[in-house]
């Protein structure tokens, strides 16, 4: 009989383990660290979702932190920059405290410039040399008397150096005024008397009145005719306008729109007879005939005097235009006072026409 091997199986003796129930912890212990691992992944991705959610954020989170950061550090900078000044300021003392305040002032607003001053209204005295009187008044720059006109004789005889004499007595009253207004009895031209026939042409030709009262008051002086000057002080400035003074002789102004036409001496044109406007109404020839026929002779030149002339508005002055009567007069013509007529003193230095400069 062959003998036939038997394999026989080792029994464990008792108490033993079996390899195999020996290896089976060990995969029970490698399942958790498979599991350990999978977490281990999950948690990385979620941290590295966080890392890149914060990347994102961390840029408006920076803005935001600096927009609340920066008023703070402003106030803080205010604070150290003023603190630094007031400290400088003690330190500097008065100097540097008023540089401060003139700081301030120049970064405030800049204050709307107030009105300019009004302008200081000129004084004009006014002179009116007359073949009777010679009248002196002061005018503001409207023309109103500020102190009451003052009056003298003309001395006779009426000669330049006995005329000045008077003039300055009467300046010596007077104050405060600017320039010299002046009205002459007679063609004046650029200051110079030419002819004087009421106070003797022969002693006044060639004489300069502006220049000796000019020096006489230190001041500007205009010269013109009595006349011119009387109807500067009444007229209008529209249209053609006439002005006649009823004195010693006639004096006579023209004026087209407030314009003068100079030394008209309208009273020494021939006026009937062989005669003279000046001859038929002067003072002398109304003392022969009386106020009746005076006031007659008036009426009759001023209707001579409109179709030449044309004027649209006629104005009586003089010391004799008192003895008419205004209600028989036309409706375009108007009697003035000396007064009023001195108030031409102020028209004569804005009209350039008249300028003897």
């Amino acid at each position: 009989m062959a003998n036939t091997k038997t394999t026989a199986k080792k029994v464990p003796a008792a108490g033993s383990v079996p390899a195999s129930a020996k290896k089976a912890p060990a995969a029970k212990k490698k399942a958790p660290v498979a599991k350990k691992k999978t977490v281990a992944a999950a948690k990385k991705k979620v941290v590295a979702k966080k890392k890149v959610s914060k990347a994102t954020k961390a840029p408006v989170a920076k803005k935001a932190a600096a927009k609340k950061k920066a008023p703070v550090a402003k106030k803080a900078a205010t604070k150290k920059t003023a603190a630094a000044t007031t400290a400088a300021t003690r330190k500097k003392g008065p100097a540097a405290s008023t540089a401060k305040r003139q700081t301030k002032k120049s970064a405030s607003p800049r204050r709307r410039p107030s009105p300019a001053a009004k302008p200081r209204s000129l004084k004009t005295l006014t002179i009116d040399i007359g073949g009777t009187g010679i009248k002196m008044v002061p005018l503001d720059d409207k023309g109103s008397a500020i102190i009451e006109r003052v009056r003298e004789l003309t001395p006779k005889p009426a000669t330049p150096k006995s005329v000045i004499e008077v003039i300055k007595k009467m300046v010596a009253l007077q104050s405060g005024y600017d320039r010299v207004s002046v009205g002459f009895p007679g063609v004046v031209v650029r200051g110079v008397v030419s002819t004087a026939p009421n106070l003797g042409t022969k002693a006044w030709r060639g004489f300069d009145l502006r220049a000796a009262i000019r020096e006489l008051t230190g001041k500007p002086v205009r010269v013109i005719n009595d006349a011119d000057l009387q109807g500067y002080g009444v007229i209008e400035g529209r249209g053609v306008e006439l002005a006649l003074t009823l004195g010693t002789g006639l004096g006579s102004a023209l004026y087209s729109d407030g314009h003068l036409v100079a030394n008209l001496e309208l009273g020494h044109h021939p006026y009937g007879k062989g005669k003279t406007y000046e001859d038929r109404v002067s003072n002398a020839a109304r003392k022969k005939i009386g106020n009746k026929r005076f006031r007659a002779r008036v009426k009759a030149m001023i209707k001579q005097l409109q179709p030449i002339l044309n004027f649209d508005r006629l104005y009586l002055g003089g010391g004799n235009a008192k003895r008419l009567n205004p209600k028989r007069l036309a409706k375009n013509v108007k009697i003035f006072t000396n007064v009023e007529g001195m108030g031409g003193g102020i028209r004569l230095w804005s009209d350039v026409l008249a300028s003897d400069d």
